[in-house]
């Protein structure tokens, strides 16, 4: 929320989306999307649109001085915090896809307010990391959703991330069926939650697919299909944060399936500072990685 409210001080103070996104590093769409979803927990619009600008809507303009308030606020609460010189370990299991982005930008912030804090990434499957927690190997992971958790564990959904198809740059087939027919299919690992995840979708629709190859990473699957081996449905906004893949995007909306990925501790840890400002920064790079990808649209056939 914190994000949100200084997007919307930013676009306040320059009367424009896209001036506002320049100041503080998003696009237009996304500093729009931002105010939308203010503009929907506050249950009212906070600027008046037009074609070239926008102004402060009566209730923007009561909004701003509080805005400002809290933002400010909290900045003193990040300096009263930084100002303990909190030391000590964190140890973070955490699933491969998350490593490079999400969890690479909040360890950015936990390093940046705690710089004496020493980290240990934990690589490993949802399962091993939800077991290294219950045997307090580690303090946190960042995991999908178990299936079956304990009243021990506490979970928190940080991402919603949807599943799309993506083809070859030059593919032209308007249906999945046609895709699939045409090309060999890439398979996310069956044994991951994720890829059980994908052969449900793909026996829920009745759709034969010619095996190709399994892989473990929707990163390497996209760069795979990149260069012309196939087609895959794998989970979409991690696999293409920042990578500059040549790739057909299909989407098969939102409301079809998606993979929840979020934070599992043990009770024990949660009451840590460190667990704290870790949940925090999380949530901020979760929220950045919906703005860089989620807001910039796929190719719908």
């Amino acid at each position: 929320m914190i994000r949100y409210l200084k997007t919307f001080i930013a676009a306040a103070k320059a009367s424009s989306f896209s001036a506002a996104g320049a100041q503080i590093g998003l696009t237009q769409s996304a500093v729009s999307s931002q105010i939308k979803r203010l503009e929907d927990e506050f249950h009212c619009e906070l600027f008046d649109r037009t074609a070239k600008s926008v102004t402060l809507a009566p209730a923007g303009r009561n909004v701003l001085p509080l805005a400002l308030e809290i933002v400010a606020l909290f900045e003193k609460m990040r300096a009263a915090a930084g100002s303990l010189d909190i030391g000590g370990s964190l140890q973070i299991g955490a699933i491969t896809s998350v490593q490079t982005e999400l969890l690479g930008d909040a360890l950015q912030m936990l390093k940046k307010q705690f710089a004496r804090v020493e980290v240990n990434i934990v690589p490993g499957m949802s399962a091993h990391l939800m077991a290294q927690i219950d045997s307090g190997d580690i303090d946190m992971a960042v995991v999908l959703k178990p299936q079956q958790m304990s009243k021990e564990h506490r979970w928190e959904c940080i991402l919603r991330e949807p599943y799309g198809v993506v083809a070859p740059i030059g593919s032209n087939e308007t249906s999945l069926a046609e895709l699939m027919k045409k090309y060999q299919f890439i398979r996310y690992n069956r044994f991951s939650t994720g890829g059980r995840q994908v052969e449900q979708f793909l026996r829920r629709q009745r759709i034969t697919v010619n095996e190709g190859m399994e892989l473990d990473e929707p990163n390497v699957i996209v760069k795979m299909v990149e260069r012309g081996l196939g087609v895959s449905i794998v989970p979409l906004w991690l696999a293409m944060d920042r990578m500059p893949a040549r790739v057909r995007i299909i989407s098969l909306g939102n409301s079809v399936f998606h993979r929840e990925i979020g934070i599992l501790e043990h009770q024990r840890s949660v009451s840590s500072p460190l667990s704290v400002f870790m949940h925090y920064a999380l949530r901020e790079a979760a929220i950045a990685v919906e703005d860089r990808v989620g807001d910039a649209g796929m190719l719908l056939t």
